[in-house]
């Protein structure tokens, strides 16, 4: 039970710590969080999933303060699929991205697992 708690506790910092790095330096500072993430710790999933839960947040952020759901339809149409199709698209995105970045940092400092 406490490891379980001590999981879920690092991918809720973790998330709060995407969200201001993606708040101060955008997708890049996903990126680089999860660089040093991946250096220090060495875990690439867990910077993946805190990645998908900090944009999947911003995103029940962004759908609370306006016409998201209205942006997501025309945005479908303009690129000719379904509009959930962008919002899985854009939830994968940082999930790679975290993944690979914690992975070199990992590397980098020779302590990746998985």
């Amino acid at each position: 039970m406490r490891r379980y708690v001590a999981a879920v506790a690092e991918v809720v910092l973790l998330t709060v710590a995407l969200v201001a790095a993606t708040a101060t330096g955008g997708w890049w500072g996903i990126g680089l969080a999860a660089f040093v993430w991946g250096a220090w710790t060495g875990r690439a999933r867990v910077v993946a999933v805190a990645a998908v839960c900090a944009w999947g947040s911003v995103l029940v952020w962004t759908a609370g303060s306006g016409a998201l759901g209205r942006l997501i339809v025309e945005m479908g149409l303009v690129a000719m699929v379904p509009g959930w199709v962008l919002v899985v698209a854009t939830l994968v995105f940082p999930a790679v991205l975290a993944w690979s970045a914690a992975v070199v940092g990992g590397g980098v400092r020779g302590n990746y697992r998985k």
